[in-house]
Order: C-alpha cells, then sequence, then structure tokens
C-alpha cells in the first residue's frame, strides 16, 4: 500500500462470506522486533499462513528495515518474523511511499521490496531460501506510488522475472537458487 494511515500497523481478517471480522492485530504489540513497524504492500496468503511485509524507520540509527511476517490464518497468530533487508537512510528526510509486492508460488512466497532487495521464503516455516541485491533505488524520493504501481514479482514457467525497484530493468532470476 502507499498510503500514511493511522492504522498501518494493523492488520485485519474478515470473513468472505459474512464481512464479520475473524480477528485483528496490531504488529506492534506481536514481538518487541516490530516496534514503531508499519504495513507495506498487498498481503499474501499461501495456505495457512498469511504474509505481511512491515518496514521499520528508524531516525536515530538511520536505517530502514524490512521483515517480512508469517501469520497463522485462522487465528491471526505469530509463525514468523523474518529481516529482508535495510538501507542507510538520513535523517532529516522522509523516505516516500512506496508500495512493495509479493507473489505466492508452490509454497514459497517471493517478495521485491523498493530497497533493492528481492527474497524467496518458505511461507510456511519463514525459512529463508535465499535474498538477492538489486540495484539501489532512490529511497527518499517525494514522489508517491499507488498500490496499483507495485512491482510485483512474476513466475513464467518456472522463471521468476522482477523489475528493478526504479522500474527501468527487468530481471530474470531462478526461483530455487536466486541466480540471474
Amino acid at each position: 500500500r502507499g498510503g500514511n494511515q493511522s492504522n498501518e500497523g494493523s492488520v485485519v481478517a474478515l470473513d468472505a462470506e459474512s464481512g464479520a471480522l475473524q480477528w485483528s492485530i496490531d504488529l506492534n504489540e506481536l514481538d518487541p522486533s516490530l516496534q514503531d513497524t508499519h504495513a507495506r504492500g498487498a498481503i499474501v496468503v499461501d495456505n495457512d499462513t498469511v504474509i505481511v511485509a512491515a518496514r521499520k524507520n528508524s531516525r536515530q540509527q538511520r536505517l530502514v528495515g524490512m521483515n517480512l511476517i508469517g501469520l497463522d490464518r485462522e487465528s491471526g497468530a505469530l509463525k514468523w518474523i523474518r529481516p529482508i533487508g535495510s538501507a542507510g537512510s538520513l535523517p532529516f528526510q522522509q523516505s516516500g511511499q512506496i508500495a512493495h509486492s509479493g507473489i505466492a508460488h508452490r509454497g514459497v512466497v517471493y517478495w521485491s521490496d523498493a530497497i533493492g532487495v528481492v527474497t524467496a521464503i518458505e511461507a510456511e516455516s519463514g525459512r529463508v531460501l535465499w535474498v538477492r541485491q538489486l540495484p539501489s533505488p532512490e529511497l527518499y524520493s517525494r514522489k508517491t506510488r499507488p498500490i496499483w504501481s507495485a512491482s510485483t514479482p512474476v513466475v513464467v514457467q518456472d522463471r521468476l522475472f522482477v523489475l528493478s525497484p526504479t522500474s527501468d530493468e527487468l530481471f530474470e532470476i531462478d526461483p530455487e537458487s536466486g541466480e540471474q
């Protein structure tokens, strides 16, 4: 997602038929390491696991970090947390509202993030299969990207295709090894 709303740390599950609330969690309350994180991008569901991306801007440490979080689909209980990557930041600048996105394919979540990383993680266990760095983008552009502009990885004929964070390069990656 690409907004800056007050509930960016909340994840809500609704019943598909009735719209009734199934569960609601605040990412900041799941684990101390998630304090001050904000949900980013579309949620990915693979079998019994809900995968949420969470960004943390640590101004004092001059760092922007990205985590993927696995939640139980039925209860919202925490299954796993995986730090994916981080990038340096300047204390006086705000990072632009950047949409992030992922896709589930054969039990693996492939996630592309605007800080310049792409990763493959087993959805059920959270085991990191690989993480690759892409060319670094300009993190501090004031340009806001709407959700529909997210660079979602695509799997075609057992090959993973990822658009660079700057949207000017296309990378073909082996989904098993992460090699280009």
